[in-house]
């Protein structure tokens, strides 16, 4: 599993595979949007498109508004995101995804 962190990208894309792991269903595959929480922090989400349906793209307005830091230790080959307290290295996330440790959880947006 793949995940990328775009810097100019406006809307983050969760792949099917993620959604599916998850039980989140979206309407329309190609317009529609969803609300969800990504480690209790709310973004909204589009599926992957067909030409990188495998990849998870978060967009980096993601990680300001929550403020959330990326450190890359290229000579490890790690890549940890620190949740203000908590701290993943992405491995794990991949390794947890269907466990509690990481969430995706769809909310309704209040008006």
């Amino acid at each position: 599993m793949t995940f990328l962190v775009d810097t100019g990208l406006s809307t983050t894309y969760i792949s099917k595979e993620v959604l599916d792991a998850f039980g989140i269903t979206m309407v329309d595959l190609v317009n529609d949007y969803i609300n969800v929480k990504i480690n209790s922090r709310a973004t909204r989400v589009m599926m992957s498109r067909a030409h990188f349906k495998d990849v998870n793209v978060i967009r980096m307005s993601y990680f300001n508004v929550n403020d959330i830091d990326a450190y890359i230790h290229s000579s490890k080959e790690i890549f940890h995101m620190h949740f203000f307290n908590q701290e993943y290295d992405i491995n794990q996330i991949n390794h947890d995804l269907r466990k509690e440790n990481v969430e995706l959880k769809r909310y309704e947006k209040k008006e």
